[in-house]
């Protein structure tokens, strides 16, 4: 099994510049790309249950920071596969989910 390149996306130009590389490096090595949006969990720790149909707001803007990178990647490169096609995290370690390898702090 081949292992992704994983990168991180935040929707910042500084990360935008950061996936085109990913891209490159992985057109350069022929791997898969794995996008990885992870949030800080305090942000929800103090939310109060809703009784609204809408989704929240984050999770809203997560969808949108990710398929933006997707899109990204397919206009850079479209040989790239983006696999899996973006990945939320949600987690206290993103990275530690992200790369099973990866030993837990």
């Amino acid at each position: 099994m081949v292992r992704p390149l994983v990168v991180g996306v935040d929707g910042s130009d500084a990360g935008f510049l950061a996936l085109d590389w990913a891209v490159d490096e992985a057109a350069r090595h022929q791997l898969p790309l794995c996008l990885v949006y992870a949030s800080r969990w305090e942000r929800y720790e103090d939310m109060t249950p809703g009784l609204s149909l809408q989704r929240p707001a984050g999770e809203v803007l997560a969808d949108n920071i990710v398929g933006a990178a997707v899109e990204r990647v397919g206009l850079h490169n479209a040989d790239i596969d983006v696999s899996p096609p973006g990945f939320l995290a949600t987690i206290r370690y993103p990275c530690c989910c992200a790369n099973p390898t990866m030993p837990p702090r």
